[in-house]
């Protein structure tokens, strides 16, 4: 695993905020801290769920007559799913034997139209305050079952003001996020990010690969719309 401190410093160095003979100081890692943690669980939170993606298997209640079916998932024992979880993938199931029925996600006019119990065919997400998502499927569930869920998760916390914390992602998310952090530290630390010439244009373009990471592959394209 890779310290925080060591993506703050490299990213330092590579948009020459520092030079490559300095260490961070207590200042600069205190400031980049708040800075990655800001990028990775918020503003590039649909980028860096890729690399936190979670299959888990779930218990789901039974609907009721009358009633639209919903649950939701988010970071506590109160939610249906007990994860931070940035947005559904996937969900199949398993309801029928032993096979696991893949189901698809459809606008809300799709999930709500009535509510007469059956079979879930389809689902609807979206965010809530809180952070955590409600799903709405159709049809409300006759009876309770077992399914499989595949979302993406919330990069973990990072909170050592002395970049002690891991940051928890293969080499290749490592090396996308240094990129991005020096990108948003050159705007803290007032310059100019075209400075740093070919560095800045990759950084640029990894900031357009994360966006389109999700919402290219179409599975945000409801919750993000």
């Amino acid at each position: 695993m890779t310290l925080v401190s060591d993506v703050i410093a490299e990213g330092l160095h590579l948009f020459g905020i520092l030079d490559i003979t300095e260490d961070p100081a207590t200042t600069d890692l205190a400031i980049g801290v708040k800075l990655l943690n800001n990028l990775l669980r918020n503003e590039q939170a649909d980028g860096a769920a890729q690399y936190f993606m979670q299959l888990v298997n779930i218990t789901l209640p039974a609907g009721v007559n009358g009633v639209e079916y919903s649950f939701t998932i988010g970071a506590g024992n109160s939610f249906t799913v007990n994860a931070d979880a940035v947005a559904l993938k996937s969900l199949w199931i398993k309801d029928i034997g032993i096979t696991s029925r893949e189901t698809r996600e459809s606008p809300m006019t799709d999930v709500v139209r009535t509510t007469f119990p059956g079979m879930i065919t389809k689902w609807h997400q979206r965010r809530q305050a809180d952070g955590s998502l409600i799903i709405n499927a159709w049809q409300p569930p006759r009876a309770s079952f077992p399914a499989l869920i595949e979302y993406g998760g919330r990069c973990p916390l990072l909170a050592a003001a002395d970049g002690s914390d891991t940051l928890p992602m293969p080499p290749e998310g490592v090396h996308d996020a240094t990129l991005l952090f020096g990108l948003r530290a050159c705007t803290a630390y007032g310059k100019d990010p075209n400075s740093a010439g070919l560095i800045a244009q990759q950084a640029i373009a990894v900031d357009t690969k994360w966006k389109q990471w999700a919402r290219g592959r179409q599975w945000m394209r409801f919750l993000r719309s």
